[in-house]
C-alpha cells in the first residue's frame, strides 16, 4: 500500500513541475529568506532542472532505502525492542516493515515537496515574489506529521505483541 502512495506522491510532485514549467515566467524565484521574500533567482529552465533533480533523487534514495533495507546486516537497522525484532523469526516482518516505512516517509516528503513547490510557483507569478503565509504552515505541519509518526513508530508499530 505505501509503495503505491510512494508512487501517486511521486507523480503528483511531477505534476507540479509540469504546471511550473507552463506557468513560470523567465525569472523564477529561486530562493526564499526568512521574510518569505525571493532573495535568489534563475531562469525558467533552472528552476526545471532544479526541481526535476530534486524529485528524482529524492525518489532514488527512498526507493533505495526501500530496497538496501532487505539486504543490510541486522545490526546497522536500527529498531526499538531489537531483541525481539532480530530474532531470526521475526526478521523477515521487520524487513517488510522497515521497507514499508521508508516507502511511507518517502511519500510524505515528496508530497510536503510538492507543495513547497506549489508555493514556489504561486511567489514566482505573484507580483512581489513572496511566499504565502501557507509557508510556514506546511512546513510546521511536516515536522509535526513526522514527529507523531515517530513517536507512533516507537511507541506502537514496533512494539513487540502482548505474550
Amino acid at each position: 500500500m505505501q509503495r503505491k502512495v510512494f508512487v501517486v506522491a511521486t507523480l503528483c510532485y511531477a505534476a507540479v513541475v509540469g504546471y511550473g514549467a507552463l506557468v513560470w515566467p523567465e525569472r523564477v524565484a529561486l530562493h526564499f529568506g526568512a521574510d518569505l521574500h525571493a532573495d535568489w533567482y534563475g531562469s525558467r529552465g533552472t528552476a526545471i532542472l532544479v526541481a526535476v533533480a530534486l524529485g528524482v533523487c529524492m525518489a532514488a534514495a527512498f526507493v533505495g532505502c526501500a530496497a538496501l533495507v532487505s539486504r543490510i546486516p541486522l545490526d546497522l537497522l536500527n529498531v526499538p525492542h531489537p531483541s525481539y525484532w532480530k530474532q531470526p523469526e521475526h526478521v523477515a516482518e521487520l524487513r517488510r516493515r522497515s521497507a514499508e516505512d521508508m516507502y511511507h516517509l518517502g511519500a510524505v516528503t515528496i508530497f510536503f515537496l510538492a507543495g513547497v513547490l506549489i508555493l514556489a510557483v504561486q511567489a514566482s507569478t505573484s507580483v512581489d515574489h513572496r511566499l504565502s503565509g501557507a509557508a510556514p504552515i506546511l512546513l510546521i505541519g511536516y515536522l509535526g506529521y513526522l514527529t507523531g509518526w515517530t513517536i507512533w513508530l516507537w511507541l506502537r508499530r514496533y512494539r513487540p505483541p502482548a505474550r
